[in-house]
């Protein structure tokens, strides 16, 4: 298979996995909403991407705490599972990915990752935001606390760039990460993040986005208010102001970057398993 066969392969089993989100969404009222470059796929191509390889759906604390458990006793276990921090003691990250059973996905995060073999099922990424101050010292405060625990947990459970992994302060990480254990670092993210807990502040943040902590804190009103936009001949939940959430992510986002910049996000291969060819080569 040629790489733009692989990413519509891809794109065809994520909507899979998109479909089962919404479904069980739909039926316990579970709001949620597309995020970051799906928000932007869905306004700009109404869908993928085109170049992109995944989907990321974002929810509020406190939905998606309530998608986790009512997903547990509804997913389709036949063809889905749910990882989370949770269930996996290597798992470093705070938000779920929905996985589709009998394929995998290597990336470079993974690779020398603890645990499972570097990669599992297709996937979509569901994100909780949560409550963050309206002071912005407060944040950053909260912000550097967060983000020490977060790359330690990373370290110690083997996830990073291949060109982080030689660095100074990735061999001081893994010094200091010796003397905590992935339990107590779990535990200490998720209470620094969810302090404000049920209060409301003007702003929230996915705090394992992949744009950073600054950049991924956003006014609380875009994404309690949605609309449904079309997405691969799907109507899917949105960010109702998309245009002033895109523009604060990505500038001139109806603007297309230029091709070099047009990149996954760090697949090595994709093994299709009973969907289709194995093993397939990323480049």
């Amino acid at each position: 298979m040629t790489n733009e066969e692989i990413l519509s392969r891809l794109h065809e089993l994520e909507l899979l996995l998109v479909d089962e989100v919404v479904r069980i969404c739909k039926r316990h009222g579970i709001p949620y909403f597309l995020a970051a470059g799906s928000m932007l796929g869905a306004l700009r191509h109404e869908g993928f991407i085109p170049w992109d390889d995944d989907v990321d759906i974002g929810m509020l604390r406190e939905d998606y705490e309530r998608f986790l458990e009512v997903c547990e006793r509804e997913i389709d276990g036949e063809r889905f599972y749910l990882q989370t921090e949770e269930k996996e003691k290597y798992y470093p990250f705070g938000f779920a990915k929905l996985r589709l059973k009998g394929t995998n996905v290597a990336e470079t995060f993974g690779v020398g990752a603890k645990g499972k073999e570097n990669g599992t099922g297709v996937y979509v990424d569901i994100f909780p935001f949560d409550t963050v101050p309206d002071d912005e010292k407060k944040r950053r405060r909260l912000y550097r606390k967060y983000w020490f625990y977060r790359n330690l947990l990373f370290v110690k459970c083997g996830f990073g760039k291949a060109s982080q992994k030689k660095r100074g302060l990735r061999l001081v990480g893994a010094f200091l990460s010796r003397f905590f254990s992935v339990g107590f670092l779990k535990k200490r993210k998720r209470v620094l993040i969810t302090g404000l807990r049920g209060e409301k502040t003007e702003f929230v943040v996915n705090a394992d986005g992949g744009y950073g902590l600054e950049k991924e804190t956003i006014r609380r009103c875009w994404v309690e208010n949605t609309a449904e936009f079309r997405f691969e001949g799907r109507l899917l939940c949105g960010v109702s102001d998309a245009e002033a959430y895109l523009s604060y992510l990505y500038g001139d986002f109806r603007k297309l970057p230029p091709e070099s910049e047009r990149n996954h996000h760090g697949r090595l291969s994709v093994d299709f398993g009973p969907y289709g060819p194995s093993a397939e080569k990323c480049e």
